[in-house]
């Protein structure tokens, strides 16, 4: 993807119609929540979230976008 693929000026609602309504079906509520992996920028190791959430009373995940 080249940036000017995703950096426009104007979002038009309608391209995304689709995906927003599948994002209420994707968990439900009591379903167990997925783990994913997250990147350890210590060792460079993709690590389970579980695992972190194991090894330390509190997390922080920063998310994060260039747009």
């Amino acid at each position: 993807m080249k940036p000017a693929d995703y950096n426009y000026a104007i979002f038009p609602s309608e391209d995304d119609i689709e995906f927003f309504a599948a994002f209420f079906e994707l968990l439900k509520p009591g379903e167990k929540a997925p783990d994913p992996e997250l990147l350890d920028l210590e060792s460079d190791e993709s690590i389970p979230l579980s695992t972190i959430t194991r090894q330390h009373a509190f997390t922080v995940i920063e998310l994060g976008s260039l747009t």
